[in-house]
């Protein structure tokens, strides 16, 4: 159903069609370890239910879990969501009630989950689509050919559906348009991140001093290998932590080999993981944040560290560059680079520090300042 409503937005009114939304993702809270997807819907939620009625339809599991989670209703909608299980009579029943609600606009986040991403686009006629870095080249160094296969498959679903693309950068737009064509139009809208704070929070660095958070799943996706064994050879006494749950215990196991057989200086830990609650808390506690990631879609844990005032060091591979003292980016080749400046973040006192984590704020505040996401995502729904 769809009604005609004049809205307040920002000082201005509005004339909009308020549509209900079906908004199918993997995960959603109580689920914790997927990390930013989570927290991209989260947020679009919170923006979105003042003006519209949206309903979640999820995963029962949390990544990696094989039981559901606590205190949901299973297989059914209740309180605005459906959590559904993972076994074929679940899933036929998941179709029926998609089937039921198929006049309603779907909002799909991801492709890859067959039953939460092929079926609703299967059954639904009014689609937006947001792929969330699962088209980046790096996505593809796991089962490359049977992802390939599945996308072949989901263009001959969508050909004759009503479809609009959500793109969270310029670099996802030309990814859509290599596996899907330029039939369909492509919104270009980024993720809703967390509000930044007010000022920056200081602790103490002393000269011949670093302390290093990653916040990330731990898989070759996110790189530790290569932040393990650049650290090592800055032959520096570095503390790094690492938090995020286990996504692949093999290689979690190469990461482990590498942290204890070294003669370097550096000392790393893992912390294991952290709820969304706790995470500006404790980056607040550290000087950096590091991520090297093969691939991010936006990197919720790298605006949140700029966010409380944490400069970081990225890969080259993320959607964000500076020009300012708020973070610095290298390229696989760069690891002779990556170490100098570990020198000298090491080697600085705290003016120098300051100054850094001043800088990551304002990057924070002036990127919040900048985006009107609000009315952006009510117009991608309201023009269906």
């Amino acid at each position: 159903m769809r009604s005609l409503v004049l809205m307040r937005l920002n000082n201005a009114y509005i004339l909009y069609y308020i549509i209900s939304v079906l908004l199918f993702t993997e995960y959603y809270e109580p689920a914790q370890q997927a990390g930013g997807p989570i927290t991209s819907i989260r947020n679009l939620y919170q923006v979105l239910k003042a003006h519209m009625p949206i309903h979640i339809i999820t995963s029962a599991y949390d990544l990696n879990g094989t039981a559901p989670l606590p205190n949901i209703a299973l297989n059914t909608f209740s309180k605005d969501r459906y959590y559904t299980l993972k076994d074929v009579k679940s899933c036929f029943r998941l179709g029926q009630w998609i089937k039921k609600h198929r006049d309603e606009l779907f909002y799909i986040n991801g492709l890859y989950t067959w039953h939460l991403s092929l079926l609703p686009a299967l059954l639904g006629k009014r689609l937006v689509i947001a792929p969330r870095g699962m088209l980046q080249a790096s996505s593809f160094e796991e089962k490359g050919i049977l992802k390939k296969m599945y996308l072949w498959l989901y263009k001959q679903v969508l050909r004759r559906k009503q479809l609009v693309w959500q793109a969270t950068s310029a670099a996802e737009v030309q990814e859509i348009q290599q596996y899907f064509g330029k039939r369909f139009p492509i919104q270009q809208i980024a993720n809703i991140p967390a509000l930044p704070l007010a000022q920056v929070p200081i602790i103490e660095k002393k000269e011949k001093s670093l302390k290093l958070v990653c916040l990330a799943l731990i898989g070759h996706m996110k790189n530790h290998v290569r932040l393990i064994e650049v650290l090592q050879a800055s032959q520096l006494p570095i503390e790094l932590d690492l938090y995020g749950p286990i996504k692949d215990a093999a290689y979690w196991e190469r990461c482990q080999q590498l942290i204890n057989n070294t003669s370097s200086p550096c000392q790393i830990q893992y912390k294991g993981s952290l709820a969304p609650s706790e995470i500006a808390t404790l980056l607040q506690q550290y000087h950096a944040s590091v991520l090297l990631s093969k691939g991010e879609n936006f990197g919720h844990a790298i605006y949140e560290s700029l966010a409380v005032g944490r400069p970081v060091i990225l890969s080259d591979k993320t959607p964000w560059t500076f020009t300012t003292p708020a973070g610095v980016t290298f390229s696989d080749a760069d690891d002779a680079k990556l170490i100098a400046h570990l020198h000298t973040l090491y080697n600085e006192e705290q003016q120098a520090w300051n100054m850094r984590a001043q800088a990551a704020l304002a990057y924070a505040q002036d990127y919040a300042a900048q985006q009107d996401l609000e009315k952006a995502y009510l117009h991608l729904f309201n023009n269906r």
